[in-house]
């Protein structure tokens, strides 16, 4: 029981009750209609990974610009120090 709250909290549901309902849907919607089921399943496997790549390359830009920021940085104080 305590592990299906923590699964719960993890993945932002009101309660517990809500996510079982969350589970008992999907369990429904993949025996009802598989086709949908999947479809809907490769939808959010494919916006997961658009998310992912899309993270990494503003993590990507986000470290290219603090190198940017590290040399300027440098070079002002280098600049200081030769007055």
């Amino acid at each position: 029981m305590g592990k299906l709250v923590k699964v719960s909290g993890k993945k932002h549901f009101l309660d517990l009750s809500e996510f079982v309902r969350s589970v008992v849907r999907h369990k429904w919607l993949e025996h009802n209609e598989p086709a949908a089921y999947q479809v809907k399943k490769l939808r959010e496997e494919i916006t997961h990974l658009v998310k992912d790549r899309t993270r990494k390359q503003d993590q990507a830009e986000l470290l290219e610009e603090l190198e940017k920021l590290r040399f300027l940085l440098r070079e002002r104080e280098g600049g200081k120090n030769k007055k």
